[in-house]
């Protein structure tokens, strides 16, 4: 969380570019930015497509509040990928950037996100994908001399390819493209 408030939220990295390449190839009135944190992303949205409604939405108060502040012409909103009731909009394009891996339980989120596209809809996910049919799950915890279970804390999975299929396939989805 740190890391996002003290990032520079103005500077276009390399991944808004790519995709948002993916979203111009077709026409979208609203784009949606999942796990926006500083608002970078749907900042970069705005000026790439002016004419569409764009949306970050955070789930921490932190990041919401510096993305509201620090890009006024944007609308961001809270929401919580584990609990679909809290977004109640419905959107043309959903994007997240590296949020997927964040959670164990990516089924649940990815379900949650996809209840709130338009039928049609498309998840646009930025993620690191496992070639592999393997599901890597990462814990971590900031280094010091004890070893707590407890302290370990969630980031950065791996999802295989062939779990984002099989997702795609059990949930009335289909998977465009994975690379």
């Amino acid at each position: 969380d740190n890391f996002y408030l003290n990032e520079n939220n103005k500077k276009v990295k390399d991944c808004f570019v790519a995709v948002a390449d993916v979203i111009s190839r077709q026409k979208f009135s609203s784009i949606a930015d999942v796990g926006c944190a500083a608002g970078a992303f749907p900042a970069y949205l705005k000026k790439r497509f002016p004419s569409s409604d764009i949306e970050g939405i955070e789930y921490l108060d932190s990041l919401l509040n510096k993305a509201m502040t620090d890009f006024p012409e944007v609308s961001f909103s809270k929401g919580n990928v584990l609990d679909k009731k809290s977004v109640t909009k419905k959107f043309d394009v959903i994007t997240m950037l590296g949020v997927l891996s964040i959670f164990d339980d990516y089924n649940t989120v990815l379900k949650n996100v996809l209840s709130w596209l338009n039928p049609k809809g498309k998840l646009v996910l930025f993620n690191l994908v496992n070639e592999y049919d393997i599901d890597v799950f990462i814990k971590y915890r900031t280094s010091n001399d004890s070893y707590v279970e407890n302290d370990l804390e969630q980031g950065w999975n791996i999802i295989s390819k062939k779990s984002l299929e099989l997702f795609a396939k059990n949930n009335n989805a289909k998977l465009a493209s994975c690379e």
